[in-house]
């Protein structure tokens, strides 16, 4: 999973649209946000990954553009996946520090100045 931050306000709505009963935004707020579209893990993580996300999903209901960055966020910061069976561990990459990244999260600064190009 590859870190990136954003503007909190447009995170945060996902959370809140996704569990208004809850003050999950209050606690995420401060947080990084990680890109549902840059998962990446041997089939039976993934698997177990997508059971945990369509549980989330379907308690939830939230059909607003971008909540599954919000689901999977929550999944993360909750530890919702630690301990379940199938996923051994998590690993979180800061931006521009792993395999994957989003490239959405380098719009403040130029790839140079990330040191993604020399």
């Amino acid at each position: 999973m590859a870190a990136i931050r954003t503007s909190k306000q447009y995170n945060v709505r996902w959370l809140r649209t996704a569990y208004p009963d809850r003050k999950l935004y209050d606690y995420f707020l401060d947080e990084k946000i990680i890109c549902s579209g840059s998962t990446m893990g041997e089939q039976v993580a993934m698997e177990a990954y997508l059971r945990a996300f369509a549980t989330e999903f379907d308690l939830t209901q939230c059909l607003v553009k971008g909540c599954d960055q919000g689901l999977h966020n929550y999944l993360y910061y909750a530890s919702k996946l630690k301990g379940v069976k199938g996923i051994s561990k998590v690993v979180l990459h800061e931006q521009g520090k792993g395999n994957v990244n989003n490239l959405a999260g380098l719009r403040d600064k130029s790839l140079a100045d990330w040191g993604i190009f020399k």
